[in-house]
């Protein structure tokens, strides 16, 4: 059952077939990560106690109901755990709270799924806005902990097997967690393995270019030039990018920014 049924399509089938309620549920949990409550809301009835329990809390975060924490609270430890429900829970923090440091804190003492994130754009979008607030604060380190903390890039599923979805995420939180490990933080290590990350799962020429740059960019920062010139050397291989088009890079001298 698509997410993108429109009401009366889903009445038809829910009358025309049997689902279990694992379909159930798996529907609702679909809708959630999609935003659409009031068609989840429709199924509360259809499911377990157990998962209808957990729905409902979701919903009571997601639409910042005041009973919200309380629904959450009455969830067994399991289910508290899982991802969707410490996205939301993290969200509401964010939200209804304004409470941006409760929100970090919420995701970086969990542990996340990566197969139980079904919006990776929203998911992304979340983590880059908490990170970005964290660094306003000041808190760089912070900041890189909960993006390095991300499942996505973190994947060892082959590049093939990740959606586009979740290939542009996975980049973008790497990328900025290696931004902030090499400008910020001043740790080329932690830096070169994110950029590492951006180069293995971005598939475009002009990420894998910029990835290998910068890559190199941070084993020169760790005193590492065979290393980095391996990376220049790399970000050559694709002409027509902004740093693949450089003779520079492929004699192994960095450019300047």
């Amino acid at each position: 059952m698509s997410s993108g049924l429109g009401p009366e399509d889903e009445d038809r089938l829910l009358a025309r077939f049997s689902f279990s309620p694992e379909a159930h549920d798996a529907r609702a949990n679909a809708l959630l990560w999609a935003g659409r409550v009031s068609r989840a809301t429709r199924l509360l009835s259809l499911l377990a106690p157990d998962r209808r329990a957990v729905a409902e809390a979701r919903i009571a975060l997601i639409q910042s109901q005041t009973d919200a924490t309380a629904k959450y609270g009455r969830l067994p430890a399991e289910a508290r755990a899982q991802t969707a429900v410490v996205y939301d829970l993290a969200r509401y923090f964010r939200r209804a709270q304004q409470n941006a440091a409760l929100a970090r804190q919420t995701l970086l003492q969990a542990r996340l799924s990566e197969a139980e994130i079904l919006d990776e754009r929203g998911w992304a979008k979340e983590l880059l806005l908490l990170a970005d607030q964290a660094q306003d604060s000041g808190l760089h380190d912070e900041a890189y902990r909960l993006l390095a903390a991300d499942p996505l890039h973190a994947s060892t599923r082959s590049v093939a097997q990740m959606p586009l979805d979740e290939r542009v995420a996975a980049t973008d939180i790497a990328w900025r967690a290696g931004w902030i490990a090499l400008n910020d933080l001043k740790r080329p290590a932690d830096a070169m393995r994110a950029f590492d990350a951006v180069f293995r799962i971005g598939q475009h020429p002009v990420t894998q270019s910029r990835a290998a740059y910068w890559a190199g960019r941070a084993a020169e920062a760790s005193g590492d030039a065979a290393l980095a010139q391996r990376w220049y050397q790399q970000a050559a291989q694709f002409p027509g990018s902004f740093t693949g088009s450089s003779p520079l890079i492929a004699d192994g001298f960095r450019l300047r920014p």
